[in-house]
């Protein structure tokens, strides 16, 4: 089975069809891992979009995230960057009461199977903790084998990595797109990169180059091979103009 695993999507339209363009008929099942809304001009389009995903994808697993807990008021507001606080704030008008209450049954983690793991954030703080590879990844990682997880699938920190425990050591591998890594490690985490506002943390120069190029803006997944026990980085590229443009008329701001 191939599942297609995103993140972040951040009620970006554009980034999400040119995600499903780009594998359609590629996957069999669909994992969003939090923060569908927030930043984004069409929360509403892409929670739409996602929920049709529904009707033809098993397993399809929908994960709430830090943004989704702030619009319900299950995160103070003070939690949030100025510009997060800006967003969701300007984010409320433009979603529906029917799609509120959707998103109110969503959780920040989900018992995929006895060895898997979902999460946005991390496994000890689904919701609100950053994992970028420092000591609260190793914590993190030690908590999963401890359990007896093999594999934790999160988003959140909007940067594709996979933070391995494996014979008492721990790394970290930065992915390149279109790479396939086995799964052979003791304990993973991976993360697949955010769909909607991808960013760079110590990144290489051309991955630095790629986000600043807006018409030919990246979107970035995985596709997860659960037979052959690998994962796929992937990236979609779109023209994201019109969608900061959306943005500044929507939302007051310029994001991508």
């Amino acid at each position: 089975m191939k599942i297609l695993v995103t993140a972040d999507i951040h009620a970006n339209l554009e980034a999400l069809t040119a995600v499903l363009e780009a594998v359609k008929g590629q996957y069999d099942g669909f994992i969003s891992l939090g923060d569908m809304v927030g930043y984004g001009p069409d929360p509403e389009a892409c929670i739409q979009r996602v929920k049709e995903l529904k009707k033809h994808t098993r397993p399809c697993i929908l994960l709430a995230g830090n943004h989704e807990a702030g619009l319900l008021k299950r995160l103070p507001s003070s939690w949030f960057g100025e510009n997060a606080r800006r967003s969701l704030k300007n984010t409320a008008p433009l979603i529906s009461w029917k799609t509120r209450f959707f998103l109110a049954g969503l959780h920040p983690l989900y018992f995929l199977s006895e060895k898997t793991l979902l999460v946005h954030g991390s496994p000890l703080e689904p919701a609100t903790e950053y994992l970028r590879g420092g000591s609260e990844t190793t914590i993190s990682l030690q908590y999963l084998y401890a359990e007896g997880f093999k594999l934790c699938f999160c988003g959140h920190t909007h940067q594709a990595a996979i933070y391995y425990a494996d014979r008492g050591e721990y790394g970290a591998l930065y992915p390149k797109q279109e790479q396939t890594i086995p799964l052979d490690k003791d304990c993973c985490i991976i993360n697949p990169g955010s769909v909607g506002f991808p960013r760079v943390f110590g990144g290489t120069a051309d991955r630095e180059t790629e986000l600043a190029d807006k018409t030919h803006f990246p979107a970035y997944f995985l596709l997860w091979d659960t037979k052959a026990h690998t994962v796929t980085f992937k990236a979609a590229h779109y023209d994201a103009r019109p969608t900061n443009e959306k943005i500044r008329q929507r939302l007051g701001t310029a994001l991508l």
